[in-house]
């Protein structure tokens, strides 16, 4: 329970030079010294069956012909998200709500999910709308 206490069981055995690392694979077998103390031995397999035991695993990338574009998304299903271009000024975007979070550290939030912002005012439970602030605009010329 104590890893301050492995070098008074580790105490026996010389062949341990440091008792704080057990390595994967190693195999520990409690038993009693000479004098009647508790002791650890490891129990290493031989090399050569370690070696029999261990897969060497290297990334390699696999690539397979694409034999259809991916599809479009149709434009009936994000219209509802594009009917309201809107245009604000910097001022306005600085004084609105902003999101901090969304519940279970989501990164991206949708209908039902909990989304924590700042700002909201006197009426947090209002309808907002979620806004991604784009380029700044600049009239030509």
């Amino acid at each position: 329970r104590n890893p301050w206490a492995w070098p008074e069981v580790w105490y026996i055995n010389p062949k341990i030079h440091n008792p704080h690392w057990i390595y994967p694979g190693d195999v520990l077998a409690l038993a009693y010294g000479r004098n009647g103390k508790p002791m650890i031995r490891v129990v290493r397999p031989s090399p050569l069956r370690r070696q029999e035991s261990t897969v060497m695993l290297q990334p390699h990338l696999r690539s397979t012909p694409i034999t259809a574009a991916i599809p479009t998304i149709p434009y009936s299903a994000i219209a509802p998200f594009l009917t309201r271009p809107l245009v604000f000024t910097a001022d306005q975007i600085q004084r609105a709500p902003h999101v901090i979070a969304i519940r279970d550290q989501h990164q991206v939030a949708g209908s039902g999910f909990v989304v924590y912002a700042s700002s909201l005012g006197r009426h947090p439970h209002s309808h907002y709308s979620v806004i991604h602030v784009g380029q700044t605009l600049r009239a030509p010329g």
